[in-house]
């Protein structure tokens, strides 16, 4: 929910593509949270266990890896000082 609270003026600030970026990283972050929360209820040896451990490390990897590097791309117009162009 934090996520979500932060990011609620983001259609304001940022283009439809890096909008689409943010929904996708909450979405994916809920994913990874039940996915998580249902591991931990599900007992050893239970066969769901299995799914959800390759379903969270999957979101996982895809969080360290594949979003931080559309972020990059998505958010670096948006963090530059100075681009040269403004003349005084």
């Amino acid at each position: 929910m934090q996520l979500l609270r932060d990011t609620l003026d983001a259609e304001f600030l940022f283009d439809r593509e890096a909008v689409a970026f943010i929904d996708e990283i909450y979405r994916k972050s809920n994913e990874c949270s039940d996915a998580a929360t249902m591991l931990n209820e599900l007992p050893e040896g239970n066969r769901r266990r299995a799914e959800l451990q390759l379903q969270l490390l999957e979101l996982e990897k895809w969080m360290m890896i594949t979003a931080f590097d559309e972020a990059k791309k998505q958010f670096k117009p948006y963090l530059q000082l100075y681009d040269g162009s403004i003349r005084a």
